[in-house]
């Protein structure tokens, strides 16, 4: 970790992203003030019981905590006889303070921290207007705001992490969210178990699932296998009570998932998905810990809503018949799978009925999908290229990086706030470098400096500053890493 850095008012620029989401945030000047940024976290109130052991007295038995306020602060500016900001500010719009150190404050790159501050709105207005004044005073509006959350973002660095496995890693995932020590136990930190899934050594050996519980630092092989030997896992979703993972490799029957309520400690109860024969499940996508979406090849999405243990059909080829390759849900209404010669399907219905979507780009295989927002969807493409659409996959648009049109895009995926995403690029000689974006997609740039590597395939973001890689074999050993920034 670098050597802290105090940061003082002067590295300070505010920033506003007007337009919204994917849109360029833009520097308001030099004589732009926001003060006052306070986060109320929810009053303190106790709960009083008698003390027997103090006859008279009352002790505190416990702390209930209320409901957390809106982040609220103080817009301040030189008044002007153009007003730009007070002119076109009329709808919620994302802030962000820039702390820059060194260089061209006007440019983000290099910066030390971001305060990015979510849908700041005002709440009111004042503008001392004198008519005559002895004093040449310098006059200033100022705007009341409130916004509902602020999130802090800070550079990351990347470690790869020393683990024993030995094959190809296809897909990770994370499954438990954040825990304060109390009646449930003691704490437990976002990130804290998770598993990565592979590929089978050769014909002779059973892929293997590998397990963390404590954040990542430390991964064990399971003691059971979930499939026979020579069969490929593809893709794994947990929550706190099981995972599951599905089986890549054709055998001769239908689809199959495998699930463990004790982390693959005893035999992994295996159960079929639908009935064709030969067909295989891409990729799994697990939504508020229990729902699950399965794409299949031929076309298929299944559906489970019972955490795997029973599935359906959703649609079977009919809206398309390419092998689906991803698919993701921004709610139990809205999701859409991508896969082979440019098939992408949407459903606004959590998938009662799919409908086929305009190519974003012509016949090219689409092999990653996401939403940043419940408007903008993102998918990527095995000729390295990243389209957008605001209106669910009718119209799409390019998005430019550095190195597009080149290699494979092989994720990508946004955090829930919608600005904070990243992709991962495998360039057309392996190595795989990581993209971030900070303002929902309009700005693309490699970071972190990921260690060299021979592929990565999937990640898992835990927070805006903490990702998680898995991809091949390197170096004699499976490619495990960690992006990580510590606000």
């Amino acid at each position: 970790m670098p050597e802290p850095m105090e940061l003082k008012s002067e590295h300070g620029v505010l920033q506003a992203q007007l337009e919204g989401p994917n849109t360029p945030f833009v520097p308001l000047g030099e004589c732009y003030e926001l003060d006052g940024l306070t986060e109320p976290e929810g009053e303190a109130t106790p709960d009083f019981c008698r003390d027997f052991e103090k006859p008279g007295q009352l002790r505190v038995k416990d702390i209930t905590m209320g409901t957390p306020g809106l982040v609220t602060a103080t817009v301040r500016a030189p008044l002007f006889n153009q007003q730009m900001l007070a002119r076109h500010w009329k709808c919620p719009a994302d802030f962000r303070v820039v702390f820059k150190k060194c260089g061209n404050q006007w440019l983000r790159t290099g910066y030390a921290r971001i305060e990015h501050i979510h849908l700041l709105r005002g709440t009111q207005r004042t503008t001392p207007l004198p008519a005559s004044s002895e004093a040449k005073a310098r006059i200033m509006w100022t705007r009341e705001v409130a916004a509902s959350m602020k999130t802090e973002i800070v550079p990351q660095e990347f470690v790869r992490i020393a683990v024993a496995a030995l094959s190809d890693a296809n897909d990770i995932h994370f499954c438990n969210v954040e825990q304060c020590a109390g009646d449930c136990g003691v704490y437990i930190p976002r990130c804290h178990t998770g598993y990565f899934v592979l590929d089978a050594a050769d014909y002779q050996t059973a892929a293997e699932v590998w397990v963390t519980g404590d954040e990542g630092e430390n991964w064990l092989e399971t003691v059971e296998d979930p499939f026979a030997v020579g069969e490929n896992i593809s893709s794994v979703v947990c929550n706190e009570n099981r995972v599951v993972v599905s089986r890549w490799t054709q055998d001769g029957g239908p689809a199959e998932v495998a699930l463990s309520w004790d982390q693959g400690s005893t035999p992994w109860t295996n159960i079929l998905v639908g009935t064709v024969n030969d067909q295989v499940i891409n990729d799994l996508h697990i939504l508020k810990g229990y729902k699950i979406w399965a794409a299949a090849s031929g076309g298929y999405v299944y559906f489970s809503e019972d955490q795997a243990l029973e599935w359906e059909a959703q649609t079977q080829g009919g809206v398309t018949n390419q092998p689906l390759n991803k698919v993701d849900f921004w709610s139990d209404y809205l999701g859409m799978a991508v896969g082979g010669t440019g098939a992408a399907i949407v459903t606004r219905n959590g998938g009662g009925l799919w409908e086929l979507c305009t190519q974003p780009s012509g016949d090219d295989e689409l092999t990653a999908v996401c939403w940043s927002t419940r408007n903008i969807v993102w998918v990527g493409t095995a000729t390295g290229r990243i389209f957008y659409s605001y209106d669910r996959g009718v119209t799409w648009h390019e998005r430019n990086f550095e190195g597009q049109g080149a290699g494979r895009i092989m994720s990508i995926d946004f955090s829930p706030e919608g600005d904070f995403g990243w992709f991962l690029h495998r360039k057309p000689l392996l190595d795989t470098v990581m993209f971030r974006t900070l303002d929902g997609g309009r700005e693309w740039e490699e970071d972190p400096d990921v260690d060299a590597n021979s592929g990565l395939n999937a990640m898992h973001i835990c927070d805006p500053n903490n990702v998680f890689v898995a991809g091949g074999d390197h170096a004699g050993t499976t490619m495990v890493g960690k992006a990580y920034g510590t606000p």
